[in-house]
């Protein structure tokens, strides 16, 4: 038997269905087409909001906001290995940037580490805009003395950054001459602002002048004729010097050569069973470089296991070298 009550309440899920119907396909249908009728693109230009430091973020804070500085270089840090490989770095305050950089044959610098045509992220796009945003935001007053870098707790600490020229080409093996001619042309504006260190080419044995940026050239048996012979007053590229070599002779100064590097396997060798060995040799070598005015990168240190790695990160600062060779960025910041 129906009853009233019964009836009642089939009219009441009948209205409700239908309201549901009522609303819901019209607004499915309307998204659907709002979502066909947009513009398609694989990727967004605008989409970098943590660089972004024009318009409406310009007055806010500076990205490196509460970051430390830390003794650590970044290495392979370019993009493919790193989604946000300049973003990373300073987010995790590592002083020290490697760029794996190929000439492509359009002319264009890319910044890949491995296949220089497998991404067409360029070095300008994926460093050289953010970095140009971020020292324009730094240095707004003129004739404010000093120019400020990019790390807001410690304003005059130069960020470096080593050039990994992967192109070959004659007439020596390592940088192609062309991918150095590109690369100078690339960075005229920062040297024209005055963000790059540079040295008098008149008189060399005068130190370097800091600025934001340091640009070191690595991947060469021997400095390019670009360092060597340079054409202005002024040179604001150096050399990353073979760390074993420098006691060969005067070569290399800290005018020519800021920065020496050598793998961890090359000092140590098996010498690591032993760490009381490996520290012995590894001083060595760090008070050869500091007394000539150089400091020190040791390269592709002991990555796994972890203890041991940590380990010889103690030991490797322990004994004066400048910067830790890294990936693990989180790791070498809480270190």
């Amino acid at each position: 038997m129906i009853t009233t009550e019964s009836l009642w309440l089939k009219k009441i899920r009948r209205n409700k269905f239908k309201t549901f119907v009522y609303i819901f396909v019209p607004s499915l249908f309307i998204f659907l087409l709002a979502f066909s009728l947009a513009p398609a693109r694989g990727s967004s230009n605008n989409n970098n909001l943590m660089f972004y430091m024009g318009g409406i973020l310009r007055p806010q804070i500076m990205f490196t906001a509460g970051v430390t500085p830390k003794r650590f270089h970044s290495r392979r840090d370019s993009f493919g290995v790193r989604y946000t490989p300049l973003l990373a770095a300073l987010g995790y305050g590592a002083t020290s940037i490697e760029i794996y950089l190929w000439l492509k044959k359009d002319g264009s610098l890319c910044v890949n580490p491995d296949n220089p045509e497998s991404y067409d992220q360029t070095l300008d796009q994926v460093y050289l805009t953010p970095l140009q945003n971020m020292l324009e935001y730094t240095n707004q007053q003129p004739g404010g003395g000093m120019t400020s870098g990019v790390f807001q707790s410690a304003p005059y600490l130069p960020l470096q950054l080593v050039m990994n020229i992967r192109t070959p080409g004659p007439p020596h093996p390592g940088p192609g001459p062309y991918t150095l001619e590109a690369l100078d042309a690339t960075l005229q504006p920062f040297l024209k602002a005055g963000w790059l260190t540079t040295v008098d080419t008149v008189n060399p044995k005068a130190p370097p002048r800091q600025s934001a940026l340091t640009i070191i050239i690595t991947g060469a048996d021997s400095p390019p004729p670009i360092i060597l012979n340079p054409t202005g007053p002024t040179r604001y590229m150096f050399y990353d010097a073979p760390l074993k070599e420098l006691d060969g002779g005067p070569m290399y100064t800290p005018a020519l050569s800021p920065m020496a590097s050598a793998s961890f396997s090359s000092l140590v060798g098996l010498r690591w069973v032993v760490p009381h060995l490996a520290r012995k040799k590894i001083l060595q070598y760090v008070r050869m470089a500091h007394n000539q005015g150089i400091a020190v990168r040791v390269t592709e240190p002991i990555d796994f296991p972890l203890w041991i790695r940590n380990a010889y990160w103690q030991i490797l600062l322990d004994c004066g070298v400048d910067w830790l060779d890294v990936d693990d960025l989180y790791s070498a910041s809480q270190f």
